[in-house]
């Protein structure tokens, strides 16, 4: 039916871009780069097989941490022997600090992104030509027909306005 496709859809979506972060988190954990990519593919895994289980809208990072904390908890039982082992009231506290640092940057990153909103359309092209699309600031000049030094004193300006605009919007969050 279509509502399942949407909901395939959107999960496939969810956890295509939650990659990163799902590799951090077990990163973080484990310590190992290899061991946290094999971790990763046994997350993804288990996700895929419980994905009747995900409700589109709910929050499918906190899901996707859950489930790659027991995965982790599930590795280190099968590795115990190890010496570099953290206890459980240890990967309790360290999962937590991540899981909270992640809703910070999810947090960040939407202020950015209203921030942004707020800057002149010029401005916003400028941003996506430097930072999302990565060109280099000569060509960007000469597209423009503007110097370089006068384009990085621009571009200088835009971070400053931004993280002026971000702290002040995390100051009206806070209170």
């Amino acid at each position: 039916s279509d509502i399942n496709n949407l909901q395939h859809d959107e999960f496939v979506e969810q956890l295509l871009n939650k990659q990163n972060r799902i590799y951090a988190f077990l990163r973080t954990l484990v310590g190992n780069a290899d061991i946290a990519n094999d971790l990763l593919q046994e997350t993804n895994h288990i996700l895929i097989k419980k994905q009747s289980d995900y409700r589109p809208g709910s929050n499918f990072s906190s899901w996707a941490f859950a489930t790659a904390f027991n995965v982790v908890r599930t590795h280190r039982k099968k590795n115990q022997r190890d010496r570099l082992v953290f206890g459980d009231d240890i990967l309790d506290d360290l999962a937590q600090r991540v899981q909270m640092y992640d809703l910070e940057a999810a947090e960040s990153h939407q202020l950015l992104h209203d921030c942004i909103g707020k800057l002149n359309h010029t401005h916003q092209q400028l941003l996506t030509q430097r930072y999302f699309r990565e060109q280099p600031l000569k060509a960007i000049s000469e597209a423009m027909g503007r110097s370089t030094s006068s384009l990085a004193v621009t571009l200088c300006r835009i971070r400053v306005s931004l993280m002026k605009c971000i702290q002040f919007k995390m100051g009206d969050v806070s209170r």
